[in-house]
């Protein structure tokens, strides 16, 4: 690789450390969020396989996987598309993905660093058979293996989606 791909990695890898660092920043005067309430929705109750076809056949994508990365700082979800139709509204510019942990009812959002910008795959036309990934930063190292999340983006939810590790 030439010497500008380097120093474009390295530079990619300073903003995912200067967020890490700032994820371990400690306010002890911070406000604790309110509790996340809900009603359990019928997915949670459906078995892992048909909630996976209710996402096919309403979101035309395929969860792949939810897991810890960069040291515990980030959550990358990967999911992959299989009906780029249906699979569209994910994609919009004004999309916001937000992961929100089921416990606590905290809410993570994608980073959007100055230079780097969005920490996900902004194409606007998805295609078929790829995996698509969002980065959600993860301060504090909020959410740790095992826990239970739900990823929201515009109106498709995933929900009770366990947390991997790396």
């Amino acid at each position: 690789m030439n010497r500008y791909w380097w120093f474009c990695l390295i530079r990619i890898w300073l903003a995912v450390l200067l967020l890490a660092l700032l994820g371990c920043r400690s306010d002890s005067h911070a406000p604790v969020p309110p509790p996340f309430h809900k009603e359990v929705s019928p997915a949670a109750i459906v078995p892992l396989a048909q909630r996976e076809g209710i996402i096919y056949e309403n979101w035309g994508i395929e969860v792949k996987t939810i897991m810890l990365s960069a040291a515990g700082y980030m959550l990358d979800f990967r999911f992959k598309v299989l009906d780029a139709q249906k699979a569209e509204p994910l994609f919009g510019r004004k999309v916001q993905p937000q992961l929100i942990d089921e416990s606590s009812g905290a809410v993570l959002i994608v980073p959007s660093p100055p230079k780097v910008g969005q920490m996900r795959q902004t194409l606007y036309q998805p295609h078929e058979g790829k995996i698509h990934y969002v980065l959600f930063a993860n301060p504090g190292r909020l959410i740790q293996p095992g826990n239970k999340v739900t990823v929201v983006m515009g109106d498709f939810r995933a929900e009770n989606l366990s947390v991997e590790s790396f």
